[in-house]
């Protein structure tokens, strides 16, 4: 869809504010148009903002989620980061190479070796597969 876009091409520019409102607008919104959102907020460090349109968004798949919590992790909030992580697996949402990588990086920012191979050693077996 030309305007998901749109929408994430003003993000990566620094314009969440114009981002939302080519989002608001869109007739049809799929996870794309969503995530694509929720990035420009935390690329912005507006992640007030990019929690609550997360929690809005009617289907967070591996993407969404990591995005969000990528945006976590590069603003210093490597604590809320593992948190997010978390509720992404109580929620049965299988993470990715990606998600691994934000979350090993949230862990090194905390100095916590133990979370990190917590987290490489409780993987469901075909999830590993990715790596």
């Amino acid at each position: 869809m030309l305007l998901n876009s749109v929408v994430d091409a003003y993000g990566k520019c620094g314009e969440p504010d114009v981002s939302f409102r080519v989002f608001s607008r869109m007739n049809e919104r799929d996870v794309v148009s969503w995530t694509s959102m929720v990035a420009a907020y935390t690329r912005a460090s507006r992640l007030d903002d990019a929690i609550g349109l997360f929690k809005q968004m009617p289907h967070r798949n591996t993407i969404a989620w990591t995005s969000l919590m990528a945006g976590f992790a590069q603003n210093g909030q490597s604590e809320r980061t593992l948190d997010l992580f978390m509720q992404m697996l109580e929620v049965g949402v299988e993470p990715s190479g990606f998600t691994f990588v934000t979350l090993l990086s949230a862990c090194a920012d905390l100095a916590r070796l133990d979370k990190s191979k917590q987290a490489i050693w409780d993987l469901p077996r075909d999830c590993s597969k990715e790596w």
